[in-house]
């Protein structure tokens, strides 16, 4: 935990406060301490994992809401001969681009 709290910039009394106050919402303990380190239980592996995903998901709505206005749009012409390797390539390629950007007409 020292080396957590080092790299948070929080003191180390402060982090296990934390962890404490989140086994005791949870009810569960999350983290096995030993001289050596701690290791996360079960719970604190769940935990762990559905922490991640909430934070992608956080980083993911603040990059949606700063983009708001800024999505690609227009119009792009490719040319290219139906059946041949380019194609086989090409179709899933703009298929790609068409679920990425929506507003671009291809």
């Amino acid at each position: 935990l020292t080396q957590a709290a080092e790299v948070l910039h929080i003191a180390q009394p402060a982090l296990s406060q934390q962890v404490a106050t989140l086994e005791g919402e949870f009810n569960q303990q999350l983290l096995i301490r030993t001289k050596r380190g701690v290791t996360p239980t079960d719970a604190g592996k769940i935990l762990y994992t559905h922490a991640r995903a909430i934070l992608r998901q956080c980083e993911q709505a603040q990059l949606a809401v700063h983009n708001v206005g800024q999505a690609l749009s227009g119009q792009v012409s490719i040319g290219f001969a139906p059946g041949t390797a380019a194609s086989s390539i090409t179709m899933p390629l703009l298929q790609a681009v068409r679920a990425e950007f929506p507003e671009v007409v291809i």
